[in-house]
């Protein structure tokens, strides 16, 4: 009798997101917001955090879902950086695509 493989399609895992205080002091960085989106089962599911440096948050992290190597042998993401700036405007990257398991959300 063939044998079924109960492995998921997916793995767990979490991506470090992190600002550097000199960068946001340097460039009036209020707060900033990071958007993931990730595909599961062909839908995106979207995930977002807020990072405040005035309140000493510099880093967190979101945990994503993402195909296993042999499904996908470089699973990707897209997310963009959001900044709220001291003088009351916003920044706002490209939407950009990576694999790397942390974002700097002090780069645009």
């Amino acid at each position: 009798m063939p044998t079924v493989p109960l492995s998921p399609p997916y793995l767990r895992k979490v991506i470090d997101i992190e600002m550097d205080q000199e960068v946001v002091t340097r460039e009036g960085i209020r707060s900033a917001e990071v958007k993931i989106t990730y595909k599961v089962e062909g839908k995106d599911m979207v995930k977002q955090v807020r990072l405040n440096p005035k309140g000493g948050l510099l880093t967190t992290q979101i945990e994503v879902l993402l195909p296993v190597p042999s499904i996908n042998p470089t699973p990707t993401y897209d997310y963009e950086i959001t900044w709220m700036l001291n003088n009351g405007t916003t920044k706002v990257s490209p939407k950009k695509s990576s694999s790397n398991l942390v974002i700097f959300a002090d780069q645009m």
